[in-house]
């Protein structure tokens, strides 16, 4: 029934009822009027209201039912993304609201991918390609990490073989994924086949291990810490603690022996030298310097001298027991 049909009604009624009432007033018809136009507004601008009232509570329900999908990852942890994948339970974005999140891959040839592309809310957010990848799904390789901080990090690894690839970390920034830190760029003149794995996710820091094939001693593992700061994962140093490099198949920090003789130097710069040591001097080494592509290793000799070994490409198969591979 339209407004004009209720109108007519109720007027209607109304002066059936007050005729009925002999009321003889020639202002009465039009305060009946008058009386009926108040109580029209009235309910429609209840009915107005309602309206209003239903889409609010509308527009709440949605938003709690999005919310209530939310994986809730607890601050300080990761979560393992596999390829040809899509996730419509985590907050990638960093609003509190569980996003589509799509992880895309092309296969040019056997099980080896060149293309990796990441949708965000059905859009495009980023794109790697160019380099041949393994898509593994027992290990992953794709990791949203989430800080202390409120910052959600996504770390992608395209690893190939000898797990040689990509490593880079990216955060949701108005609408694509931006570069927070390139680890292979970082770390990438330590040697053949550097590999990275994120050990801890702190309140504006991550902790990774960066492991490889060394020039200059072979199998090599030590740590690094990022932290975030201004929308970019900083190193907080240079110089890394050694945890293990490899001597004849044993992890540890044992003394290797030089095939040849070495030169340390005074610091890690490597610009002054300490002194040259002869072919079979025992070194122990425990600490790295990387800074771009110079690179360099605190050692200490059995003999008690302490000093720096400058490494770089030629200088692998300086120790008798480090044993290269790949």
């Amino acid at each position: 029934m339209d407004k004009a049909e209720t109108s007519s009604g109720i007027f209607e009624e109304v002066k059936f009822n007050y005729a009925m009432a002999n009321i003889k007033d020639t202002s009465g018809e039009k305060k009946i009027r008058r009386w009926y136009h108040d109580v029209i507004n009235r309910r429609c601008n209840m009915k107005s209201i309602k309206t209003v009232l239903l889409g609010i509570m509308f527009i709440m329900f949605m938003v709690l039912i999005s919310e209530s999908n939310v994986v809730k990852v607890k601050a300080g942890n990761k979560v393992g993304l596999n390829y040809n994948t899509t996730y419509n339970t985590y907050d990638v974005t960093g609003d509190g609201v569980a996003d589509k999140l799509i992880l895309t891959t092309s296969m040019p040839a056997g099980d080896l991918y060149k293309k990796l592309t990441v949708y965000v809310n059905d859009q495009e957010a980023l794109t790697e390609e160019g380099w041949y990848f393994y898509a593994d799904t027992y290990i992953p390789y794709i990791y949203l990490l989430y800080m202390d901080n409120g910052k959600i990090l996504m770390y992608i690894h395209l690893g190939g073989d000898n797990d040689d690839g990509p490593m880079r970390i990216y955060e949701y920034q108005s609408g694509t994924m931006q570069l927070v830190a390139d680890l292979e760029k970082d770390f990438g003149s330590v040697g053949y086949h550097v590999y990275s794995s994120i050990k801890d996710v702190g309140k504006d820091t991550l902790n990774v291990e960066i492991s490889g094939m060394s020039y200059a001693i072979a199998g090599l593992r030590f740590n690094v810490t990022y932290k975030y700061v201004g929308g970019k994962l900083k190193l907080t140093g240079k110089t890394h603690k050694i945890k293990s490099y490899d001597a004849n198949y044993k992890s540890g920090k044992s003394y290797l022996t030089a095939k040849k003789k070495i030169t340390l130097y005074k610091d890690k710069t490597t610009k002054k030298k300490l002194k040259k040591f002869a072919k079979g001097t025992k070194i122990k080494f425990s600490k790295i310097y990387v800074s771009g592509s110079k690179v360099s290793y605190y050692g200490k000799t059995k003999s008690g001298k302490k000093g720096w070994f400058k490494s770089k490409k030629g200088t692998y198969g300086t120790f008798k027991e480090s044993l290269y591979a790949g």
